[in-house]
């Protein structure tokens, strides 16, 4: 194993003598005035850092740190005269020019010691030597009493004058203030004093402004101002100045003013919402950034569009069409959507805000819940639905529809006018698109959960059943009778109907009638089949007979199953009375009026009366033999009322809806306490207004009615150490 070879290092037999190490420090010290004298080319450094390393190895450290300190003492002494003589246009010049000098000398000096910064500074903790030479110019030069304030002075006027619009030299300012940042002497030496000037600055540029511009001239010269600070940070201030400045500027110019620039009467931020001024007001909320200004916005917002739903939802509205109605509120909230998305950037705060807006004037009433139902009943029967290219259109068309439906609070209302609208149209076949109407259901699923559509899927299954019962029972009819019934078989709980009204059916449909609940009994043993005339129609033909110069004229008649008995009546006479028709055909007296008025209506007058005002028992009705048309099949219409479903008056939906609400209530009461056993009043009042908010928001008075239903029923009882708690009972 070989023996390990240690290399010490060169140590002189002979040590230095005062003389010699003074004389050493002769030759340093004229190199230092060279080399600040810009005169260092001739100077050898290998020599110079060996004379440098002589002294520090024998022990003259001091004598060579305290000479050069001396040395750049005298070398600032005499830059401060030079500098402290400038002109205050030539002044910042000066000083960068000085502080370049005095870092590219410090920088050669310190390579010439750099054996004393390892082997002294650092053992006797000294400040090396670079660092000693900033920190004797921050002390000497920048900080020196005549310079100090000019250069402040000079930095703030350059800045004053940018903003004002002239040019300046950003390069010596920026030199300056990285020389500060370099000594760190920064922010105590500038930017307090900057912030502060800055400050007085924009809070007397804002009176100015705000006096002199309207809302989106201020909020326009208030950006401006923020992106030249910005950029003014970027060229020349330290990173952490560019947050503190836009501060400055934001609480000066914005945060005092917010209310006053959104308040503004003719340009402020309800003229804005009004006109559409998308960029005007991403402007606003980009710059009400600071504590609350946004809430002014927001107010304002919500104020407004409440006074605009207002106006929409007012007691005048009833006379509007629906479909105008709810066209003006999509436009409404369309509106804001884009304004929320394009100025707002979808702040949580502002669409919780028209939530609350739309929920305020929608739940008014129930207007609103009556004229979307009847919206997509129009928009379901339009022509052309479903078909190619309007099929994304119809799509935004219900999803808009579904954002207003969630707005309404007592959503049940809304089910009970869709049910009937769905009705009239499955039953008069008059949709014209199953999988538009399918969609609707989806969505309307999608927001409230299975329970709310299953009364309306039930109506589209039992279409479809119907019309394969129809079908089976076709293949095996009885053509001898010469009368074709096609039957829909309606689910009583499903739709949306009145108890069956009674009329008397001719021998020839009787008969039918009974053939077909024969077959459908047997077909669904246990069910029991009740006939609906009121919701029925037929096709019937008639041929008119030819006189006083018109041909026979043969027309294929499409009416209301009643219309129908009243038409057959007269084959077998020449007149009949009213009072006769209604002895006859057992239908109620009002509604065979308005079927009866619908047969000698101007339009299709195929009956004629012996009054011209009014129906009376003893009014007579007789074919109009002298009817004409150039269409081969015409269907009579109805003469319209009031009604939003088959046999459902608009009025006597609340009725229908206040029952189904008693029982819903009662059904989420028996569902929690058969969970819970025993719940404090409080508590289940709380508990059924949560599960019952997805279908209408059940006020405490409602819930106790039913809480007391059930006690008197024995579901529930109080407890007897509590009474405001109850218990289940089994």
């Amino acid at each position: 194993m070989s023996a390990r070879s240690v290399i010490r290092p060169f140590r002189s037999q002979q040590r230095l003598t005062e003389e010699q190490a003074s004389e050493i420090w002769d030759n340093l010290r004229s190199a230092m005035r060279q080399i600040y004298n810009a005169n260092a080319s001739k100077l050898s450094f290998e020599e110079l850092y060996r004379n440098s390393y002589n002294l520090v190895l024998h022990k003259y450290g001091d004598l060579l740190y305290n000479g050069v300190k001396q040395e750049i003492a005298g070398f600032l002494k005499e830059m401060v005269e030079k500098i402290a003589k400038a002109s205050d246009d030539t002044l910042l010049s000066a000083v960068t020019q000085a502080w370049r000098s005095h870092t590219l000398t410090m920088a050669m000096v310190r390579d010439i010691l750099m054996y004393m910064d390892r082997a002294y500074c650092q053992i006797e903790k000294k400040t090396l030597v670079y660092d000693l030479g900033l920190m004797m110019f921050c002390t000497d030069v920048a900080q020196h009493v005549q310079i100090k304030s000019r250069i402040l002075h000079m930095l703030l006027g350059n800045i004053s004058n940018e903003r004002a619009g002239e040019l300046i030299d950003r390069e010596v300012v920026g030199e300056t203030l990285d020389m500060m940042k370099t000594l760190q002497i920064y922010e105590d030496d500038f930017e307090e004093t900057f912030l502060q000037i800055s400050r007085e600055f924009y809070q007397q540029e804002a009176i100015r402004f705000i006096e002199a511009n309207t809302c989106p001239g201020y909020l326009l010269k208030a950006e401006t101002r923020l992106e030249e600070e910005k950029q003014r940070a970027r060229n020349y201030l330290r990173n952490k100045s560019e947050m503190k400045i836009i501060k400055v500027v934001e609480e000066c110019m914005i945060e005092p003013h917010a209310a006053t620039l959104v308040g503004m009467p003719n340009s402020g931020c309800q003229v804005l919402l009004r006109e559409d001024k998308i960029k005007d007001l991403g402007r606003m909320y980009k710059l009400f950034r600071l504590k609350n200004c946004r809430n002014f916005i927001r107010v304002c917002m919500t104020d407004y569009v409440k006074a605009c739903g207002d106006k929409i939802v007012s007691d005048d509205a009833s006379n509007k069409k629906p479909v105008d109605f709810v066209t003006e509120l999509l436009g409404l909230q369309n509106k804001y959507d884009k304004i929320i998305k394009e100025s707002f950037h979808e702040d949580k705060g502002f669409n919780r805000c028209l939530k609350e807006s739309f929920e305020s004037f929608v739940n008014k009433n129930n207007l609103c819940s009556q004229y979307l139902s009847m919206y997509l009943d129009e928009l379901m029967r339009r022509k052309g639905v479903g078909q190619g290219n309007d099929d994304a259109e119809l799509g935004i068309k219900i999803d808009n529809c579904i954002i207003l439906f969630r707005y309404i609070q007592d959503k049940d209302i809304f089910e009970s006018y869709y049910k009937q609208q769905l009705a009239k149209r499955l039953l008069n076949g008059r949709s014209s698109s199953e999988d538009s109407e399918t969609l609707i259901i989806k969505k309307l699923k999608t927001e409230c959960g299975q329970g709310y559509t299953s009364k309306l899927e039930g109506m589209f299954k039992d279409m479809k059943l119907s019309k394969q019962t129809t079908e089976q029972y076709l293949a095996i009819q009885d053509q001898s009778l010469g009368v074709e019934i096609s039957v829909t078989i309606l689910t009583a709980g499903f739709w949306p109907i009145e108890p069956p009204s009674a009329c008397n059916f001719p021998p020839m449909i009787s008969e039918r009638c009974d053939e077909f609940i024969k077959f459908y009994v047997n077909l669904h043993s246990g069910r029991r089949v009740t006939w609906q005339p009121s919701l029925g129609n037929a096709d019937i033909r008639g041929v008119f007979p030819a006189q006083q110069g018109l041909p026979e004229r043969k027309h294929e008649f499409t009416v209301s199953t009643y219309q129908m008995l009243i038409l057959l009546l007269l084959n077998e006479r020449e007149h009949i009375t009213f009072s006769d028709i209604e002895t006859q055909t057992g239908i109620a007296g009002k509604e065979l009026q308005r079927h009866i008025l619908s047969l000698c209506a101007p339009k299709f007058k195929v009956l004629v009366k012996d009054s011209a005002k009014g129906v009376e028992g003893s009014t007579k009705f007789w074919i109009n033999y002298a009817f004409t048309s150039k269409m081969y099949r015409i269907k009579i219409p109805l003469i319209s009322t009031r009604q939003t479903g088959p046999g459902e008056a608009a009025g006597s939906v609340q009725p229908h809806v206040d029952e189904d609400r008693k029982h819903l209530i009662e059904a989420a009461i028996v569902r929690i306490m058969k969970s819970r056993k025993t719940l404090k009043h409080t508590l289940l009042i709380a508990e059924v207004t949560k599960q019952m908010a997805q279908r209408f928001r059940p006020t405490p008075q409602s819930i106790k009615k039913r809480i007391e239903s059930l006690i008197e029923r024995e579901y529930l009882e109080r407890m007897e150490s509590d009474l405001n708690e109850y218990a289940y009972l089994a």
